[in-house]
């Protein structure tokens, strides 16, 4: 399927109807997309988005499917274009996120940012290649890990060889609950120039139970204490998308996904 995006659309994509969709969109000028996914059934989608120089585009992916989703999206930006990518991984069932994101044209500035909860098996897998000077990616991953759950994210920037004054940075985050939560964060950073920036931070921990302690002095029982927890860790990643639309619905889906 190929699409032409002009100004916001919504995509509501169910496994109910399909188990694999395929979807092509060529990105101009200002653009927003929410895509929704949901149903009861196992299902793979794949992206393949072309953003032309000179635009503005801001995503949001919302996983709600109750089954086995795996998610292929690649991004081929053109110059002198501003990107925003969001993730909200908050469903109950195993999510594999598979991303690539090729910056291709100079001054091109891409953010991405994840809030997953796994409660079952999660991974996120995510590559950014910086193809020319002057491009700049930061890549955002907050999760949360209950009881029995695993999450794996692999997060791998490339700058080659004469890509200079680019810039790359990636966060990875894992707030752990319980001895059975598993979680495994592999940030990789391939550079190939000196005239560059480059960093990256990570952390994987379980909460302060001091904090849960405190929590339940004030008259909360440990398991909303931990929803507290939860929400006010993932919460701040609502605040890096410029887009106070996108902003709205991921805070919202957290908190109905956390409370609930």
């Amino acid at each position: 399927m190929s699409n032409n995006i002009i100004h916001q659309q919504t995509l509501i994509i169910s496994s109910d109807q399909t188990s694999k969709a395929d979807y092509h969109f060529v990105i101009e000028k200002n653009s927003s997309i929410l895509i929704k996914i949901n149903g009861q059934k196992q299902l793979e989608v794949n992206f393949e988005v072309q953003i032309c120089n000179n635009s503005n585009f801001t995503c949001l992916f919302v996983n709600d499917n109750e089954n086995k989703v795996v998610i292929n999206d690649h991004y081929a930006i053109g110059a002198d274009s501003e990107v925003q990518i969001a993730y909200s991984l908050l469903n109950n069932s195993y999510t594999e996120s598979n991303s690539v994101y090729d910056l291709q044209g100079r001054g091109t500035n891409i953010h991405v940012l994840s809030a997953s909860i796994s409660r079952v098996e999660k991974k996120i897998n995510q590559i950014c290649n910086h193809l020319n000077s002057n491009t700049t990616a930061n890549i955002d991953n907050y999760g949360v890990v209950f009881e029995n759950g695993s999450c794996q994210m692999v997060v791998k920037n490339i700058i080659n060889k004469g890509r200079k004054e680019c810039r790359t940075h990636q966060t990875s985050r894992l707030l752990t609950f319980g001895e059975k939560a598993m979680g495994k964060i592999l940030p990789m950073l391939y550079i190939d120039d000196n005239e560059v920036e480059a960093s990256h931070a990570c952390s994987i921990g379980q909460p302060d139970e001091q904090q849960i302690y405190y929590l339940q002095t004030r008259g909360l029982s440990r398991q909303q204490a931990i929803k507290l927890i939860t929400i006010g860790y993932l919460m701040p990643i609502t605040k890096v998308i410029e887009n106070k639309d996108i902003n709205d619905i991921l805070q919202k889906e957290i908190e109905m996904r956390v409370m609930h």
